[in-house]
């Protein structure tokens, strides 16, 4: 979708002109092949499907819609996004490597890491790309670190335990994930960091 946005942003941003949000469409674009697809039509899709689903879940997605419009989809949104996404990545270097080469090859000092990882528990909502030895491989690549970092983690005794080495504080939060039906859950979660 970068590429298409990169090369052809009227064109991506024209085609939502006439799209609709509605169930059906959410639906239709679900089924269309990608295979069949150009690759604007194929970025289109992904982003519509994105945009519209329940907290923008493209794995098993399911079609988001409130009563009050919170979350409109209109080709102005579309175009506001595009072009605050071209000035947010204008000095970003985006890296497709897994978390340790990544750590590894951009670990100094003055560098600083902020690290999501999948919730403790939830490992399989990411296919094979997490394993729930990677908490514990992550614990450990973390100690000898010259830069900084600050994680992001449910709260669990298990993640207490794996990165009990560094100082952690505890904060409340509410999963806005939740807020598409109207509700939302205070959580308590973890930050982990070494300085």
């Amino acid at each position: 979708m970068l590429r298409v946005v990169q090369y052809h942003p009227e064109e991506f941003i024209r085609s939502f002109q006439f799209l609709v949000k509605s169930r059906a469409e959410f639906y239709r674009q679900l089924m269309l092949p990608p295979g069949a697809l150009t690759d604007i039509q194929k970025a289109v899709r992904t982003f519509y499907i994105v945009k519209n689903c329940y907290s923008g879940r493209y794995k098993n997605p399911s079609f988001s819609a409130t009563a009050d419009g919170r979350k409109q989809f209109s080709r102005r949104s579309i175009e506001e996004i595009v072009f605050a996404c071209h000035e947010r990545l204008e000095k970003v270097i985006l890296e497709c490597l897994p978390y340790q080469d990544c750590i590894k090859k951009y670990d100094k000092p003055g560098t600083l890491f902020y690290l999501d990882p999948p919730y403790f528990g939830c490992e399989n909502y990411y296919g094979d790309e997490w394993k729930r030895e990677d908490f514990y491989t992550l614990a450990n690549l973390l100690k000898d670190i010259k830069g900084r970092f600050l994680l992001s983690i449910n709260d669990t005794p298990e993640t207490r335990e794996i990165f009990k080495d560094f100082e952690c504080l505890q904060v409340k939060t509410r999963y806005s994930a939740c807020t598409a039906f109207g509700k939302t859950k205070q959580v308590s979660e973890l930050i982990f960091k070494n300085f």
